[in-house]
Formats: structure tokens, C-alpha cells, sequence
């Protein structure tokens, strides 16, 4: 944001380059297909257009004005059976089986969460109030599936097996922009784009006159 608002010619620059939220159908296919090849918070650039040179950032993305399902706030309880680290696969396989008939019949968070600390005292069996994308891309993908009350099948941990029951879940809340924010928002980036052009075509145009007092 600082770069942006020191050498930026656009007309975010006093917002620290921040361009908020535009429709990707109304990009320009050169900056367009990179953003959207992008994850989340990588820099693109520098892209050369229309004479000017953009470096972006992409902040987040929404598909049909939904939320990225990444940023849900989840509670979740767990239940381990230690296993080493070195141990087999069959012996993981048998904890695994053995993990799996003890929590059988369990069908609330707090029953699981009191089986987990009866095996595995020392390593909490609450998780609260953590976004699923900040949980490891294992994990992301299973509790993605899960409806609150569901338990995952026995995953391998470096503490051990282990067993998810998702207990809560809860979107963010936000609101699109207002339509006179976007207006502006395609406003500004046209007369930035105009202004561009139009220094350039000074540029180009410009003369230099010296004048030698000697003479």
C-alpha cells in the first residue's frame, strides 16, 4: 500500500492502490487470466497495458457473489489414540479399528471431546472458532464435506489417529458493495487510464529547448 501511494499514477493511489471489488468480465484479457490464475494474495506483474505498467495484488475472489467456503469459522471436536510415529501400517490400521468402536454410538461433540481426553489427556479435544483454511490441506478437504454433528473417518496425525466431529460452523458476514462504490470504482480506473495515456502522449510529444547565454 505504501509503494502504491508513493509511485502510483492511478487514481487509487491515495487509498494505498486498492482497487476493491470488480467484475472479472470486465477485465482485459492480459490482466484478467493472471488474476484469476492467482491464489489468494499473490503479486502479479508487472503487466504492460495500454502503456502503463500494473503490478496487482489479488486480495480475495467470490464466484456468483459467494463467499470462499475457505473462510468459514469452524468448532471442532477431536479424538486421538497415540500412535508413533514409526509404527506400522497394520498397527495403524488396528488403532485406527479400535478408535473407530470406541467412538461408535457417540453422536455429540461433548461425548466425543470427554473420549478424547480420557485417551489422550494431554492434547486438547476442543478446537474453537478456527477458519477452515487456516487448517492443514488434509483436513481442509474433509471438513469441507461435513455437516455439523458428522464425524470424519480415522485420519492419520503426527499424534496419532484421529477422529473429527464437526460441532459448529459459520460463514462470515459482508455485503457486496453498494453499486455507486463499483461505478466509481470503473470511473476511476477509466480516467486513471485516460490520464495515462494522455502523459504519454506528452511525452512523446515533448521538446527541449537549451539556450546558450554565451552566445
Amino acid at each position: 500500500a505504501s509503494i502504491a501511494q508513493q509511485y502510483s499514477d492511478a487514481a487509487t493511489a491515495g487509498r494505498g492502490g486498492l482497487v476493491n471489488w470488480v467484475f472479472v468480465s470486465r477485465l482485459p484479457n492480459l490482466v484478467k487470466d493472471p488474476l484469476v490464475a492467482a491464489d489468494k494474495g499473490e503479486v502479479v506483474g508487472p503487466l504492460v497495458f495500454g502503456g502503463q505498467v500494473f503490478i496487482l495484488r489479488k486480495r480475495d475472489m467470490r464466484e456468483l457473489g459467494q463467499m470462499d467456503p475457505l473462510a468459514a469459522t469452524v468448532s471442532l471436536a477431536r479424538v486421538v489414540a497415540p500412535t508413533p510415529a514409526t509404527a506400522s501400517a497394520a498397527k495403524r490400521e488396528q488403532a485406527a479399528e479400535l478408535l473407530l468402536q470406541q467412538a461408535q454410538g457417540l453422536n455429540s461433540c461433548p461425548e466425543l471431546a470427554e473420549l478424547g481426553r480420557s485417551l489422550a489427556p494431554d492434547i486438547p479435544s476442543e478446537i474453537n472458532d478456527i477458519s477452515i483454511g487456516s487448517l492443514s490441506p488434509q483436513l481442509q478437504r474433509v471438513i469441507l464435506d461435513l455437516d455439523v454433528g458428522q464425524t470424519t473417518a480415522p485420519l492419520p496425525f503426527s499424534d496419532g489417529m484421529v477422529i473429527f466431529m464437526l460441532c459448529d460452523k459459520s460463514m462470515p458476514g459482508f455485503q457486496l458493495p453498494d453499486i455507486k462504490v463499483l461505478e466509481q470504482a470503473e470511473l476511476e480506473k477509466l480516467l486513471s487510464t485516460i490520464s495515462g495515456r494522455f502523459l504519454l502522449r506528452l511525452q512523446r510529444q515533448a521538446s527541449i529547448t537549451y539556450k546558450d547565454e554565451s552566445l
